[in-house]
């Protein structure tokens, strides 16, 4: 799991629009040290990217950011 875009599981094919799901992921981890699958391993599936507010006080651009970047419709 971890970088992989929920799309390229399904069998779609690789465009740069799915990279945008591992730079998300990769940011994530980069400001809270842990990946989002750590707080919900089904977020991937359920498009409900998990913030424990503890850890994103005071990053709410960084957060829209991260929201845009992982969005299950790669058309998105």
């Amino acid at each position: 799991m971890g970088y992989i875009a929920p799309e390229i599981c399904k069998g779609a094919e690789v465009t740069e629009k799915i990279d945008m799901w591992s730079l998300g992921i990769c940011v994530y981890e980069m400001a809270v040290a842990y990946k989002p699958h750590v707080l919900d391993k089904q977020f991937s599936k359920t498009g409900v990217v998990p913030f424990r507010e503890r850890d994103w006080k005071g990053l709410d651009l960084l957060k829209d950011l991260i929201l845009k970047m992982l969005v299950l419709n790669p058309e998105e």
